[in-house]
Parts: C-alpha cells; structure tokens; sequence
C-alpha cells in the first residue's frame, strides 16, 4: 500500500492529529481514496474524467463504503464549462499536457479527444459542517486552479496539502507553492509531489 500510494500514506503521516476528512481531487483508480477509507477517515473524491468516475463507481471497496462521496465534476477556481482533453489516466484541461511523451500516447486515436466538463470550485460543494484534514490535488497542470477553488476551505481548516508537481513536465496556470506562503504554509518535495503543511 505504501509503494502504491505514497503521496496519500504521507499526507495521512502528516495529519496524524488533525480530525477531518480527506479531499482526493483526481481519484482516478481510487488508490488514494481506498487507502484514506483504510485509515478511517470519510474521503470526498472528486473526479473529472467521465470514464474514470464510472470505472470508480464499480470499485466495490469505494462505491458500498459508508465513508466515501463520488463526485464527478471537475474542481476550479470558478463555474464554467470547459474540454478536456482525454489521454486516459493523463487527461488535462491544458491541451499541451497531453500533446507530447508518453501523455501523447494516451490519446484516442478514434473517436473524440476532447469531453465537455463542468469546472466549479469546491468550496462551494463542500459541506461547511465539516472539517477538511487533507487536500490531494492529482490533475495534470491544474493544481493551481483547484486550490484557488478551495481557499475558503483552507484558511478555516488548515488542512494538510499535496500536489502532483511534475516540474517543468506540465504547463501550469499558477504556482500553488506561493498562493499557500502567504497563509502560512511551507511546501516540502515528496517524490513528485509537494507537501504543504503549516509553519510550526
């Protein structure tokens, strides 16, 4: 589970002591989400790809448990529609995250390339009556987007932060490092990834 999972299993390290639930923002493949629902805590996942919400659907461990939400809508930092460009596990709102390297070869070469999808920024899904411990944010380049969608949540949590940060890989809309450092958080590399917890 480790090795499979390691953003979620630090993420969880870190937040040892805060009471809430998990946000998984990209659950595609459920990974993150079962490994939260193993450690006892109520997991909203949040998926944008329509076929990887149905596939998430039949997962029995995550559809019948008691503890999980399943939304398919895409997180950002305003309501609109939007495309996706499709690339399987690699789909991004950004067309050039999936127009080059191995994200390239994920594209259908049938059928369509692109879905329509609804954008909306979390905080206005999240139930305010309950507190947020952990944010995952998976989505291919749009991590600063969701973050922003999700800034009220943060400064009344305080939760503790991942994000896929595949450098230079990925054309971004923002760095989500320096929308975190003027509320208190400091980012740490974790594979990947950044983690970003507040300053002691």
């Amino acid at each position: 589970e480790r090795r499979k999972c390691p953003l979620m299993n630090v993420l969880l390290a870190e937040a040892t002591f805060k009471k809430g639930m998990v946000i998984d923002v990209g659950a595609n493949g459920g990974c993150e989400m079962a490994t939260a629902l193993r450690h006892g805590r109520r997991v909203i996942g949040v998926e944008c790809l329509e076929s990887a919400y149905h596939e998430l659907r039949n997962v029995p461990h995550i559809e019948k448990h008691p503890n999980a939400t399943l939304l398919h809508v895409c997180a950002g930092n305003s309501t609109r529609m939007a495309e996706l460009n499709l690339a399987r596990d690699s789909s991004s709102l950004i067309e050039d995250n999936v127009a080059h390297g191995k994200e390239r070869a994920k594209v259908p070469t049938t059928g369509r390339v692109r879905e329509p999808v609804v954008l909306v920024p979390l905080d206005q899904l999240l139930p305010p009556a309950e507190q947020v411990a952990v944010i995952k944010v998976d989505v291919q380049g749009g991590e600063y987007e969701v973050v922003q969608g999700l800034l009220q949540t943060i400064t009344r949590d305080r939760p503790v932060i991942g994000y896929e940060d595949a450098g230079p890989k990925f054309k971004k809309h923002g760095n989500v490092r320096s929308l975190l450092k003027p509320l208190g958080y400091v980012c740490k590399r974790s594979g990947g990834d950044q983690v970003c917890s507040e300053t002691p």
